[in-house]
């Protein structure tokens, strides 16, 4: 299923699935999400049906979240709050190495539709 979000995003029809991977996880984390997702009576949880990373990554720069100072990142989770699987896309916008102190800026994106569900910001201090 694809969406407005997605569709302006150019690439293959593949990029748009998630086809049984996303970055630095194995088939058993795909799983706990899917049982999380099933657990909290939502809907669209197999992970088969998800979109890609690729697709993500497209939709959050589509909504202005730039690369920042070292990339995007992209990670698949569940949302409580939501109770949707979701993207979290994020970067990183300043960077204090001396303190190892970081803030950036991210987009919560449903995995199943890639509707943006939440613009954010993020800081950490050690």
């Amino acid at each position: 299923m694809l969406l407005l979000a997605a569709l302006a995003c150019v690439a293959p029809p593949t990029c748009f699935l998630l086809d049984g991977g996303a970055p630095g996880m194995d088939e058993a984390d795909l799983a706990a999400i899917e049982s999380e997702c099933e657990r909290a009576g939502a809907g669209d949880c197999d992970t088969d049906t998800f979109i890609g990373v690729d697709a993500a990554l497209c939709i959050a720069s589509s909504h202005e979240l730039d690369d920042g100072i070292s990339g995007l990142n992209a990670s698949l989770k569940f949302h409580a709050l939501y109770e949707r699987p979701v993207w979290y896309v994020t970067n990183v916008e300043e960077e204090d190495t001396t303190t190892g102190a970081a803030a950036g800026s991210g987009v919560v994106i449903d995995a199943v539709s890639g509707a943006l569900l939440e613009e954010t910001g993020w800081g950490a201090s050690p």
